[in-house]
Order: structure tokens, then C-alpha cells, then sequence
């Protein structure tokens, strides 16, 4: 096939919290973070209802942090407010909904129990020394790396790099945490090193159930070493297959995962077009054989 149009600059932006879905699936990364992939294919861009949601909880307990670095006291029902704002806005585009969220109202319900939970597991302990910080991580003259850090502590020169989860399920952000310890380690100003990384996940509840509850928040410490390998290498990886992929044109630059869990209609763009053929329609498949 002939090359695709790319943009015309020499270089890739990628961000960190794009890492683990390039470990996932490369080619499911390239259709959703590569520009220029995604204009190629006509990919169409649907906000999914459970990174909505996501974000605006991080809207929210970025709010609640900041009220405790500045007053050491912090408002949810401000926080919730603010979350809906965001999440109105959303919904005058087009929303794509799942099982466990079909809504706006529902949406609200499971934002306001897990902002809640937020605020009462998580807000009492911590010491915000910067909260939402945007750096550059330059992994090499062609590759910079993007990184929007949820909360730091420092104690002393040790600083501890939280990232919070609102999802489904939890997932392995191994990479992500990386280049977030090497994108802050490379930084001028930072004196220190990064002795902790803490993932905060909350689950988003099934409020349709009966009886429902809203799990507590869990919170997980991960291998230092075992998060840097993992990020450095999925850039290195996308790095490669980038300039490959602009000099040939060739979707397989970036290999495909059809056992993702994410191979699904209503998760990656890729799905069913022209920029994939290694998906399988399974509801399809399972309902001709029944």
C-alpha cells in the first residue's frame, strides 16, 4: 500500500498515560494517540462514557487536593459540582455508554460514590506538594513525552508519585508510572528522587444493582525498576514503529492484539475498519452457532 499522510513534522509526541495501551495493543495506540493514523482512517472520535467519567473524578479530587494544599481542608460537594460541569458538557457531544453506565444520571450517581470514597479514604492522609503537574520527559530528539502527574508528596528529597484510577476494572500501569519517575527525575528543579509509586484505584459501581456498594479504595505500591523498564521500552517501541510506519505506510509497523481484553467494538477505534483486520466479531459468531 501506498504511504499514508502524516503529519510533516520529524517527531512523535507520546503521552505516558498512552503507554499501557501501547503495551496492550500497538496498533490499537497508534488509532487512538498516533496523529495522523487516526485522520488516515477516518477513525471517528466517540468519548467513552468510562473515560469521561474518569476524567471528571480527576476534575473533582484534583479540586479537593488543591483546597487541602492551600487551606488543609477541601469541599466534596464542590468537587462533585465541579465533575458535573464537566460532565454536562460532555454529554451535549456524543457520548458512547456500556453496561455498567447507561447514562448521564447514572453517570452522576457513580461520580458522586467515588468522589466520596476519594474524600474520605484518601484526602486525610496525604500532604499534596504539587497536584495536576504538566512536564516534559525528552526521551530522545525525536520523542517527547508528555506527562500530567495526578498528586506528589515529598518528604524530605523522597517524593512519592500517586495516580489515581476511577474504572471499571484495575489495570497494570507499570509503564505509565515509569515515565512519570523519569520524566520528574530529568527535571532541573526536582532536588530529589522518587522513592514510591502509589496507584489509587477506586472501582466505578454497578448502581443498577440492588444493594449496591461502593468499593473502598485500593491502593497499590509499585516496583520501581519493573515500572521504568516497562515504560522505556514501550518508547522505545512506539518510537520505532513510527518512523517506520511514516516511511512505509504499513499497518503491521504496529503489531495488533485481537486477545486485548480492549479488542471490542465499543473500545477501540480500530475495530472494524480499515486499520485492523484481526478482530473478530464474536457476538456475531457465537449467535450463528446457536
Amino acid at each position: 500500500r501506498n504511504p499514508v499522510k502524516m503529519p510533516p513534522q520529524d517527531s512523535l509526541s507520546m503521552p505516558a498515560s498512552s503507554a499501557p495501551n501501547h503495551q496492550d495493543c500497538a496498533r490499537r495506540w497508534a488509532a487512538h494517540s498516533l496523529p495522523g493514523f487516526i485522520e488516515s482512517f477516518g477513525l471517528e472520535k466517540i468519548q467513552q462514557i468510562g473515560a469521561l467519567i474518569g476524567d471528571c473524578c480527576h476534575l473533582g479530587s484534583a479540586y479537593m487536593l488543591c483546597q487541602k494544599a492551600e487551606a488543609d481542608q477541601w469541599s466534596l460537594d464542590e468537587a462533585v459540582e465541579l465533575a458535573y460541569k464537566k460532565l454536562d458538557e460532555a454529554f451535549k457531544k456524543k457520548v458512547k455508554t456500556d453496561d455498567i453506565t447507561d447514562g448521564k444520571g447514572t453517570a452522576k450517581i457513580q461520580i458522586r460514590s467515588m468522589l466520596n470514597e476519594f474524600s474520605r479514604s484518601l484526602m486525610p492522609k496525604v500532604r499534596p506538594r504539587h497536584v495536576e503537574l504538566s512536564l516534559i520527559y525528552q526521551y530522545s530528539e525525536y520523542t517527547k513525552v508528555p506527562c500530567q502527574i495526578d498528586l506528589i508528596e515529598e518528604e524530605g528529597y523522597i517524593a512519592t508519585i500517586h495516580d489515581h484510577k476511577f474504572g471499571s476494572h484495575c489495570g497494570p500501569y507499570f509503564s505509565q508510572f515509569g515515565l512519570y519517575k523519569c520524566g520528574l527525575e530529568k527535571k532541573k528543579w526536582f532536588k530529589g528522587e522518587v522513592g514510591k509509586l502509589l496507584l489509587n484505584f477506586i472501582e466505578r459501581p454497578r448502581v443498577k444493582k440492588s444493594g449496591w456498594k461502593q468499593a473502598e479504595l485500593d491502593q497499590i505500591n509499585l516496583d520501581l525498576d519493573a515500572c521504568v523498564r516497562a515504560g522505556l521500552k514501550q518508547v522505545e517501541e512506539a518510537e520505532r514503529e513510527t518512523k517506520l510506519f511514516r516511511e512505509t505506510g504499513d499497518l503491521w509497523s504496529f503489531n495488533p492484539n485481537p486477545n486485548s481484553k480492549y479488542c471490542d467494538q465499543r473500545l477501540c477505534r480500530a475495530w472494524g475498519s480499515g486499520a485492523c483486520d484481526q478482530w473478530i466479531d464474536m457476538k456475531g459468531v457465537l449467535e450463528s452457532e446457536q
